[in-house]
C-alpha cells in the first residue's frame, strides 16, 4: 500500500536501526522529507546514510541524545517545520533487579520515556502549523505483558502507553 507524504516532514527518533530505520525508509520512499534523530552511534549513522544517500535532498540526520533536554532543544532549534513524530528511540538492558545498576535502570526510563515525552514537548509548537499533524509513540507489547529480567525496559514501555493513553496535551 502506497501512501502520498510528498511535501511532509517526519522527525523519526532513533531513526538509524531496526524499526526506526524502516520507518524513515518507508517514508522516503513515499515521498516524505524525513529527519533522522540518532544518539551515539556513528557505525550507523555512516551505514544508514550510505543507505539513504538516493534521497539525500529529502534526508537530514541530526545527532541528539533524547534523554537530554538539551540536546533536545538544540535539535529542535534545527527543525522549522513537522509534520510527523515518530518516537521510536529506545534502549534496553536486562538484568535482575537485585543485581540492576541503578544508573542503567535510570537510562532506559531516561530514553525510553523521558527522551519520548521532551521530544512530544518540543515537537508541539512546530505540529501545530501542520495541516494533519501526528505524533506515533512506539511501544513494545512488554509494556502491557512483562518478562523475567526487563524490569526497566517493561516499566518505561508501560508508561509510554499510559503517556500516550493520557491526552496530555491539547488536540491541534
Amino acid at each position: 500500500m502506497n501512501y502520498d507524504f510528498n511535501d511532509k516532514i517526519a522527525l523519526v527518533t532513533g531513526g538509524t536501526s531496526g524499526i526506526g530505520k524502516e520507518i524513515a525508509k518507508q517514508l522516503l520512499i513515499n515521498g516524505a522529507n524525513v529527519i533522522i534523530n540518532y544518539a551515539h552511534n556513528e557505525e550507523n549513522y555512516k551505514q544508514t546514510k550510505k543507505e539513504f544517500e538516493q534521497y539525500e535532498d529529502k534526508v537530514l540526520f541530526i545527532k541528539a541524545d533524547i534523554s537530554n533536554e538539551d540536546e533536545v532543544m538544540k535539535m529542535f532549534s534545527q527543525i522549522k517545520k513537522l509534520d510527523y513524530l515518530i518516537n521510536n528511540a529506545g534502549i534496553n538492558i536486562d538484568s535482575f533487579i537485585e543485581t540492576f545498576n541503578v544508573e542503567d535502570f535510570k537510562k532506559v526510563i531516561d530514553v525510553n520515556l523521558i527522551g519520548k515525552v521532551i521530544c512530544t514537548k518540543y515537537a508541539i509548537p512546530l505540529l501545530k502549523n501542520s495541516k494533519n499533524p501526528s505524533i506515533v509513540n512506539i511501544a513494545s507489547r512488554l509494556g502491557i505483558k512483562p518478562c523475567i529480567e526487563a524490569s526497566a525496559y517493561c516499566s518505561a514501555e508501560a508508561g509510554i502507553i499510559n503517556f500516550t493513553r493520557s491526552k496530555c496535551f491539547r488536540t491541534f
